[in-house]
């Protein structure tokens, strides 16, 4: 199963890429700018450093606080 995980509860958020329970990568995003002018971004770039298109994608997490 692959899974992009958001967070972004604390001031520095990340995105990361699981697969089969494993962290295949993740990336932090731009503490100086708000994190929806960074996350979007920062998720391009995830998926196309490891490859994945969105429909590769299984399910989304995302943190709640």
């Amino acid at each position: 199963m692959k899974i992009l995980a958001i967070e972004t509860t604390d001031p520095l958020g990340g995105v990361a890429a699981m697969c089969n329970g494993e962290i295949v990568a993740a990336r932090d995003l731009d503490p100086a700018q708000r994190n929806a002018q960074s996350l979007a971004p920062a998720i391009k770039m995830l998926l196309a450093d490891i490859a994945w298109r969105s429909s590769d994608v299984d399910l989304v997490a995302v943190s709640l606080g």
